[in-house]
This record gives structure tokens, C-alpha cells and sequence, in this order.
């Protein structure tokens, strides 16, 4: 490296044996494409051309072969470093005041629902449809495979979010016709949903920022933080859970009771309703990672957060009863 005409250092040839930036993202976009080429080799004809048609079947088969998933994130490094960077731009001058139409929703909620309790339900295997029945009356939060369960019963989450575009595509037309037919009050979608999927009228957008861990997914958990302010962006956690409970403490709910949160993927059943999307059996460490962080975020602003699930490996937060949930909301009164 050396001196420019105007003063400034010149990035001389790397080294030999050594590879630049360029070098080692080419490195890294050979990598993959010899590592795609892999897999589909060792499929199937008909797998093969099933998974270069339906991306749910190519996610799957990715998540069956790691050291493959692992070569392709490689090769995607410079993409999707600059999606990164660009998420934190956009959240940056949002958080400086900016207007975004897409999201200027949410600052009219912001503290609305302060002094009242809610339930963030989540889709584990110990959920249950009698469950759903007893939180009727207070206001909740569903997630995902949640919209499966509505012709069961007679509860309707007031606040539904989704944000895995994989658990999208299997869920899009169940969630149209419970959303067309007033099931679902408010649907709310990761932002990456909406530049993927053109979305029915109704549905509102929330940043959802992925932080590095489409980056760090194969190395570990990545960073995990918390957003006080969702207009500027909701943090990624692994989980559609992590988003929800970030929304409700930002439209000032509180106590927060988690219900169906059983952070337990090495078990047969691992979801109240299946949606047919699998999950490594170490999610649940990632998630419980990401429920740590929100613990620490919640202390620090004196938010009562605690788990009413019934086993399941999450042992985050303090453990209470449904019953003594419920009793508490009943003693705010019904939700208008």
C-alpha cells in the first residue's frame, strides 16, 4: 500500500498466496455454485426439478445437507452484506425523523394499549385449543400456523404477524380467507414478505431489519438487539415471537404473558398445528438466545414479561399459571 497523487493510500496487488476482496468473493461465488450443482446432483430428476420450481422444497433440501446451506451463504456474502447495510440505512434515517408511507402506521400506535395486559401466543405442541377459548376476552397476539386454528375455535388474535416467506407460501391462501372474511383483525407482515409477494389490501408492513443473521446463520447466533422505537425498524430473532413481542411493548401492553412458546424443536411434534416447514432441531437454542435478549430489554424498562406456556424448554422468563393470567386480564375488564 502506498501514497496516491493526492496524499491518500493506494490498495496496492494482494500479496501472493493471498486473495483481495474481489479474489475472495469470486472464491466465495464459485464456492457456491459448486456446492448448488452438488445438490442438485444428488437429487432426485423429479426432486430436482421440484425444488428449481417450489423454493420451500429447495429450502428443505438445504437444511437436510448444512456443509451445502453453509458453501451457498458463502457465496451470497457480498448480496447479502449489502442488504444489511442498506437495512440499517433506512432504519438510521427513519430514527432521524425521515417519512416512510410504507410504516407510518405504527407511530399513531405507539403507547395505545399502555396499563393493559396481552397474550403472545405462540404455536408449540403444547397449546391447545381450550387455551385459546380461556384468553378470548383479553387482547393477544397470533403467529403463523395460528390462522390455522380459527375454525376450531372461537378465539381471534387481535394482532396477527408473519414473516417467514417460506411459512407464507403455505399459509397465503388460509390467511386471505380468514383476513377476507374478518377472522383477522390486523395482519401484519415482515417487510420481506411484502418485496416478495404482492399483498392483499388490509395487510400492513412492519421494517423487519435481519440484522446479520442471514450473514452468521451457519457460524452461530449472530447479534441479537431490541428496538424501543418500531417505526425505525423491529430486530429479526429467529422467531415471529421475537417480532410480537417487541410490537406489543412498543404499543405499551404490559404485563406481557407468552403462551405456547415452547422453544423445543428436538421433540417428534414440535407445533400446535403443523405447517409443513420442519426446523433444525437447534432452533430452539437460537430462539431461547433471542428471548434473553428481550428479558434484559424489558428489565431495563421495568416491563413485566412472564410464561405461561405449559412445559417446553424456555426458561427465560418468571413462570406463571394460565389461570393467574387470565384472572388478571379479567380484572382490567374486556377489551372494547
Amino acid at each position: 500500500m502506498g501514497l496516491g497523487p493526492g496524499g491518500g493510500r493506494v490498495q496496492g496487488p494482494a500479496p501472493a498466496g493471498r486473495q483481495g476482496p474481489g479474489g475472495r468473493g469470486r472464491v466465495r461465488h464459485r464456492a457456491g455454485c459448486r456446492a448448488a450443482g452438488t445438490l442438485l446432483r444428488c437429487l432426485h430428476p423429479e426432486r430436482r426439478r421440484r425444488c428449481l420450481v417450489d423454493p420451500i422444497r429447495l429450502k428443505l433440501a438445504l437444511k437436510r445437507r448444512p456443509a451445502v446451506d453453509a458453501a451457498l451463504r458463502s457465496a451470497a456474502w457480498p448480496v447479502l452484506q449489502a442488504q444489511r447495510l442498506g437495512a440499517d440505512w433506512a432504519a438510521w434515517r427513519r430514527g432521524r425523523g425521515a417519512y416512510d408511507p410504507e410504516f407510518a402506521w405504527l407511530p399513531p400506535l405507539q403507547g395505545k394499549y399502555r396499563g393493559r395486559s396481552c397474550f403472545v401466543v405462540g404455536t408449540g405442541p403444547s397449546l391447545c385449543l381450550e387455551d385459546l377459548e380461556r384468553i378470548r376476552p383479553a387482547y393477544s397476539f397470533g403467529v403463523n400456523a395460528a390462522v390455522l386454528a380459527l375454525g376450531q375455535t372461537g378465539w381471534r388474535p387481535d394482532f396477527y404477524l408473519i414473516q417467514d416467506e417460506y411459512v407464507y407460501l403455505r399459509l397465503e391462501a388460509a390467511l386471505a380467507l380468514a383476513a377476507s372474511s374478518c377472522q383477522l383483525k390486523a395482519v401484519w407482515v415482515g417487510q420481506n414478505i411484502a418485496r416478495r409477494f404482492p399483498l392483499p389490501v388490509g395487510y400492513k408492513t412492519y421494517p423487519l431489519h435481519l440484522l446479520d443473521h442471514r450473514l452468521l446463520h451457519r457460524r452461530g447466533w449472530g447479534t441479537f438487539r431490541c428496538s424501543s422505537d418500531c417505526y425505525r425498524c423491529v430486530y429479526d430473532g429467529y422467531s415471529v415471537v421475537f417480532s410480537a413481542l417487541q410490537l406489543a411493548a412498543y404499543l405499551g401492553f404490559g404485563p406481557i404473558f407468552l403462551l405456547g412458546c415452547d422453544c423445543d424443536y428436538a421433540q417428534p411434534r414440535t407445533h400446535f398445528i403443523p405447517c409443513g416447514i420442519p426446523q433444525p432441531r437447534d432452533s430452539g437454542q437460537r430462539i431461547i438466545q433471542g428471548h434473553r435478549a428481550f428479558w434484559a430489554f424489558a428489565r431495563q424498562r421495568g416491563l413485566r414479561v412472564y410464561n405461561c406456556t405449559r412445559g417446553g424448554a424456555l426458561e427465560v422468563y418468571p413462570r406463571i399459571p394460565l389461570e393467574q393470567a387470565v384472572r388478571h386480564a379479567a380484572r382490567e375488564g374486556r377489551k372494547p
